[in-house]
């Protein structure tokens, strides 16, 4: 084998993590055919502490006629934010350094080095880390056909930015694990970064009958093309 890794000390930790969100909406029929629907939600939530994550949305629906609502536009727009998860926050507690640590080693012929000293992985998180933000759209038509048959198309766009992801701090200058690094040898600082972005569109399509009292029949299609450089918040980004 070139490597291997190894893990030692207490796996367990304990810590309190507190998340809660508050939502508020109006609606509001300024029209027989027109509806309006602001909202605002409110997230906040401890280790890491992120307070201000204030989230507009506004909605409105349209028939074009006021006597017959067959046909029926809603939009969609507003602000989201996503919460950290445990996982990021219990890893960095887990490898401090002090309560878990992992090391890898490397042979010879992988780093080029007679050294066999441990390389430690140590997880933290960036200063004044806080939650994702991301803005979505949506547009869609909706068309109420005889005999309650009713037919569905919706638009969506999404665009996000400040996405948790790792990134090595510390890695070596020249690629070697044994080689020279910015802050501290033969340490790998794995910091929680809200570097990420993502953005992309996806499309609904759905029929229903509504006339049946018990059973319900819908058909449906969902498409989605959405790019991230970000999978995950334990994803290293690809240069």
């Amino acid at each position: 084998a070139t490597s291997y890794q190894v893990a030692t000390g207490l796996p367990r930790i304990r810590y309190t993590l507190l998340q809660t969100a508050l939502y508020l909406q109006d609606r509001w029929k300024s029209r027989p055919n027109l509806t309006l629907m602001p909202g605002l939600r409110y997230t906040f939530q401890t280790d890491p502490n992120t307070f201000g994550n204030f989230a507009p949305r506004f909605g409105v629906s349209w028939a074009p006629s006021a006597s017959k609502k067959s046909l029926v536009i809603t939009g969609h727009i507003g602000l989201f934010a996503s919460t950290i998860d445990a996982l990021v926050t219990s890893q960095a507690v887990r490898f401090n350094l002090g309560r878990q640590t992992s090391a890898m080693f490397y042979s010879v012929p992988l780093s080029g080095s007679s050294n066999s000293a441990a390389i430690f992985t140590q997880y933290k998180l960036a200063p004044h880390l806080n939650q994702s933000s991301n803005w979505q759209a949506q547009l869609g038509l909706q068309y109420e056909f005889p005999k309650h048959w009713v037919a569905e198309v919706n638009e969506y766009y999404t665009r996000g930015w400040g996405t948790l992801r790792l990134r090595n701090i510390n890695s070596p200058v020249k690629g070697d694990p044994y080689g020279l690094r910015p802050f501290v040898p033969n340490l790998n600082m794995q910091e929680f970064q809200q570097s990420g972005r993502f953005g992309g569109d996806f499309q609904y399509v759905r029929i229903e009958q509504n006339s049946l009292k018990r059973i319900q029949l819908f058909l449906g299609y969902f498409r989605s093309s959405v790019r991230s450089d970000a999978d995950t918040p334990l994803t290293e980004p690809q240069s």
